[in-house]
């Protein structure tokens, strides 16, 4: 399964002008990237669903194959990964009305990471 940070709208706007040249998952929150913490985690470099301008640089995940979708504002840690880990496919995660992650079974478009079944996150989250 494929891995891909996304943006979201809301937290891309209220990190610009960062967000002009990179997605938010590529900037710095402490030592290393929101992106170099989920691949430590996860074990695999993520691919990118932002702006269209930055796809140059940060390219997308393969069209029509399984994927992993998580917000890339989000921070890891271990309740999270577990719990994003047992998502089942054409499931998403949420918390208060913010998508976490979504597992998608053959990624079309960003569209796609709105739509399945809503499983509620209780934890707390590190946007």
């Amino acid at each position: 399964m494929n891995l891909a940070l996304f943006d979201d709208p809301l937290f891309r706007t209220q990190l610009l002008p960062f967000t002009y040249t990179r997605p938010v998952g590529a900037i710095r929150a402490g030592v290393l990237t929101i992106a170099e913490k989920w691949q430590r985690w996860l074990g695999q470099e993520p691919a990118w669903i932002s702006e269209d301008y930055l796809q140059g640089k940060f390219p997308s995940p393969p069209v029509g194959e399984a994927l992993l979708a998580v917000n890339g504002s989000l921070c890891p840690d271990e309740n999270l990964v577990d719990t994003i880990s047992r998502l089942a496919a054409g499931q998403r995660l949420v918390h208060q009305g913010v998508l976490l992650a979504a597992k998608i079974s053959a990624y079309q478009h960003r569209g796609e990471l709105d739509k399945g079944q809503a499983v509620e996150y209780p934890g707390p989250v590190t946007l």
